[in-house]
């Protein structure tokens, strides 16, 4: 079959973008819509082919084509395996976690699925995938295998009875391209927080290869005598040309301008670039067909052209690899280094290991080359036995997942602590009862209610009651032991306070409970305090107050009783107004520093969810206060996962919050993105907040951690077992608590 010149310049253009997107994504957030160009190409000329074979009356052998599609994929996405395993071992065991499944992913051409069900992609993992983008590699077998199946069936049923198949195969490419979009629809609807399962669906991405399909069987593979004579002299040469440039413009717009978890790339923009791509194979077939059978292509397009698959495959590792080797500095650097070192293993992959490997001679190459391969395939071995199950960062997230969902529990009153160190008796946690003999509908029976009574409640000591110190400090020798159901213990010589006389509820008595004892003011009266027999620790020396009312002065040498005691959000309080205190929302990022947190403001309630956006914080304080238990302060660090609809619902809590309230915005920051990024940007719009809202305070830990880049994780997002890190956020939010204590609540 007659072979296109100028297609070198689609895969050039495609294999341009990708790159672009995975090394400075801040410049290019839709470049990956250049596997959608690599679709529309590998549909229309599949498509053409198969048009071809029809005219020649050719029979289809769909175990042939299948074996011909393994072939061209399988060798080359083996060696990138096999040789950037060993390469891994130059960095942090971390980026290995898991690589054994990756692996056999990416060989079982099923990393799209993989990464559907580990909730991955380019830009919501801790730490990238080496492998992750072989999940286009999965997703062109499925479309291939599907393929083959539809025009089996065409040459089957229209072939043996003398008909064009043309049309069969026409309808059938625009039905299944119109499924595969209405699927990629239903999908982002479905999960509109997490677009990556309509990304990498082979049900949802087919549409680009089909919509090249339907372009493929409108022209075949070879082109006329009659229009090559037709075009050879018409003045139709130029806006041919100027045509082509055009839609390459367009292509260029559509990459600057979509993103990846922005609604528009899978309404309209990777739909858009398929249409726009097919209309590019038009025109440059057309060109093809004017220009002179003596003209070449270009050596170097032609040479970008076959490198691109090689270059595709090589880029990703090799960058992952160079951006944490500590001897390259700056993401231009890793990114030069990588992309030049892809260009020559392809190179060498391309002109040489698969000649070899397709040839039925060349003997002493084929030797050379299965022994480097054995010895690569060994020191991957090694890299199996060096990776670890999950990264030392999943595992920070894990356990701070653990210790939140205790505290849930014992705030439910599902897990009851007892005892007290410095009582000398045990310190631990018992699982309440839930069978039908001890409690029936919710009520407990009353044995269950007097072994409550009898267990000593804890009641908050002097340290509880101090003020919110300005900052955390790290004790030189030994750190605090933080663990979720454990009660703070105090850092004076004040003995603990006696329990309560009265009738305590079952379980211990929680700061909620203790408040619910107080006076409505959120500043205690030590008379109040007397008559629970809690002891008033001195105030401090300077210690900035945190109150739910403005600051006041007290006397040097007179106790002070001021703190920021914060009920259970499943409190409300009798008046009906909102609860006092404070809530910390955010992502995976604020679960590092949860404990710390805890520990520095006592009685603060921190929620932390993994992969939470901006829509779904607005919608979790919401639900808080139409409940009327949203505490005055509120702290919203989110915005790391964030989009472009996380702007809008920033304002939208800032509009619907109701009076009463202040909020905290902590400023997201992501060291994998760059100023176009969507987290740096909702950055810099939330430090614009404050001189707009009165209410409305800045926690800038973008800035913070930018200045202290040894301070955030691998992964350039988390803070989680980075001790350094976690005192920095901690302080970012108490300083900022401290500010927002002396500006006025929302009126």
């Amino acid at each position: 079959m007659e072979r296109i010149r100028w297609f070198s310049i689609i895969r050039c253009i495609g294999i341009l973008f990708v790159v672009i997107y995975h090394f400075f994504k801040e410049y290019l957030p839709g470049g990956f819509i250049g596997v959608d160009m690599f679709l529309t190409l590998s549909g229309f000329l599949l498509a053409a082919q198969a048009v071809e074979r029809l005219r020649a009356n050719d029979a289809f052998e769909y175990v042939s084509f299948i074996k011909r599609r393994f072939n061209r994929v399988f060798p080359s996405l083996f060696m990138m395996i096999v040789l950037c395993l060993p390469l891994a071992l130059l960095i942090s065991p971390d980026f290995t976690a898991g690589i054994s499944r990756q692996t056999a992913a990416a060989l079982s051409f099923v990393t799209n699925y993989y990464e559907i069900i580990n909730g991955g992609s380019y830009e919501a993992q801790l730490l990238p995938h080496l492998f992750v983008h072989t999940w286009f590699l999965a997703l062109e077998m499925h479309i291939h295998i599907i393929w083959g199946l539809l025009m089996a069936v065409v040459f089957i049923l229209w072939t043996k009875r003398g008909r064009d198949g043309r049309l069969a195969i026409f309808v059938l490419s625009t039905v299944f391209a119109a499924l595969s979009f209405v699927n990629m629809q239903l999908l982002y609807d479905a999960h509109p927080g997490n677009p990556s399962i309509a990304y990498f669906g082979s049900t949802s991405r087919a549409f680009p290869f089909f919509i090249g399909a339907m372009a493929g069987t409108l022209t075949g593979m070879n082109v006329r005598e009659k229009l090559k004579k037709r075009l050879s002299s018409s003045p139709l040469r130029s806006l041919i040309i100027f045509a082509a440039i055009a839609v390459i413009a367009g292509l260029a717009v559509i990459a600057m301008n979509v993103d990846f978890s922005g609604a528009a790339a899978y309404r309209y923009g990777m739909l858009a670039a398929s249409l726009l791509t097919a209309a590019l194979i038009l025109l440059l077939r057309l060109a093809h067909a004017f220009t002179p059978a003596h003209i070449e292509e270009p050596a170097l397009l032609s040479v970008s052209g076959d490198l691109s698959y090689g270059v595709y495959l090589f880029h990703w590792p090799l960058y992952i690899v160079c951006s944490n080797l500590p001897f390259i500095s700056g993401n231009a650097a890793a990114a030069g280094s990588a992309f030049a070192i892809s260009i020559c293993i392809s190179a060498i992959v391309t002109y040489w290991a698969q000649p070899v490997l397709q040839s039925r001679k060349r003997l002493p190459a084929k030797a050379a080359l299965a022994v480097t391969m054995a010895g690569l395939m060994v020191m991957s071995g090694f890299t199996f036995w060096r990776s670890p199950e999950i990264s030392s960062l999943e595992r920070e997230i894990y356990i701070a997942y653990l210790k939140q969902d205790s505290d849930m529990l014992y705030d439910l009153g599902l897990i009851r602590e007892y005892g007290d160190a410095e009582r000398g008796e045990s310190h631990g946690a018992s699982i309440e009862s839930t069978s039908p003999s001890d409690r029936i509908d919710g009520i407990e029976s009353p044995e269950t209610t007097a072994s409550a009574q009898n267990t000593p409640s804890p009641l908050p000591t002097s340290a509880d009651l101090e003020q919110l110190p300005a900052t955390i400090q790290q004790e030189p020798e030994q750190e605090p032991e933080n663990t979720a159901a454990e009660p703070m213990q105090s850092p004076s010589a004040t003995p603990p306070a006696e329990p309560v006389e009265s009738s305590p509820p079952p379980g211990p008595l929680d700061s909620a409970e203790f408040e619910e004892q107080m006076p409505p003011s959120s500043t205690a009266d030590p008379a109040d305090l007397e008559q629970l027999n809690v002891t008033i620790a001195p105030e401090p020396e300077q210690a900035p107050e945190i109150t739910t009312t403005e600051p006041t002065q007290a006397p040097p040498d007179t106790p002070a009783a001021e703190s920021v005691e914060s009920p259970s959000i499943l409190d409300t309080s009798d008046s009906g107004t909102p609860a006092d205190g404070i809530l910390i929302v955010g992502c995976s990022v604020l679960l590092g520093a949860r404990s710390a947190l805890r520990e520095a403001i006592p009685g603060n309630t921190v929620d932390a969810e993994g992969s939470r956006q901006m829509r779904q914080g607005y919608e979790y304080v919401m639900r808080l206060q139409e409940a009327g238990t949203l505490p005055e302060y509120v702290v919203i660090a989110l915005g790391t996962n964030g989009n472009e609809n996380s702007f809008g619902y920033i304002d939208k809590i800032i509009e619907e919050i109701a009076p009463g309230h202040r909020l905290i915005f902590v400023a997201p920051y992501n060291g994998q993105g760059g100023e176009r990024s969507v987290t740096y940007r909702t950055a810099v719009y939330i430090r614009t907040l404050p001189a707009l809202y009165d209410f409305v305070t800045v926690a800038d830990w973008s800035s913070i951690i930018m200045q202290n880049p040894s301070a955030i994780g691998t992964d350039k997002i988390h803070i989680g077992g980075n001790a350094a890190g976690i005192e920095l956020f901690v302080n970012c939010v108490l300083d900022a608590l401290n500010v927002a204590a002396t500006k006025p609540a929302k009126q």
